[in-house]
């Protein structure tokens, strides 16, 4: 399984596609093996992680919803357990304010989806 480098910045409320952009083969799911959040900003930050069907713009399926990252601090968003979901979302973040700034990082795979 190779592993894709997941690397992104955001300096304010525009949303900021993660992961492999929605590709809706019907075949493929994307695992997340790690993904943190780093607070690079000089206050703390408020974030949004959401699943998107439409790329980002209307319906969203939120992860976190204004999670607060102190100044300084990383957050594993989760926490050493793989996440998985169906290549037909996008996986997006954005800043709750435009004055923040934070940068993702980790990795992901796409694995093919077992069809009944």
């Amino acid at each position: 399984m190779r592993k894709i480098l997941i690397s992104a910045a955001s300096s304010g409320t525009t949303h900021v596609v993660i992961g492999p952009p929605e590709a809706n083969t019907g075949n493929t799911n994307v695992l997340i093996h790690s993904l943190y959040i780093v607070n690079t900003d000089s206050t703390p930050i408020g974030v949004d992680l959401y699943l998107s069907l439409d790329n980002g713009s209307t319906v969203n399926i939120p992860i976190l919803d204004g999670i607060k990252i102190a100044v300084g601090y990383t957050l594993d968003v989760f926490d050493g357990t793989p996440f998985e979901y169906s290549d037909g979302y996008g996986l997006f973040f954005k800043m709750t304010d435009a004055a923040y700034t934070a940068n993702v990082t980790g990795n992901y795979s796409k694995v093919e989806r077992m069809l009944n």
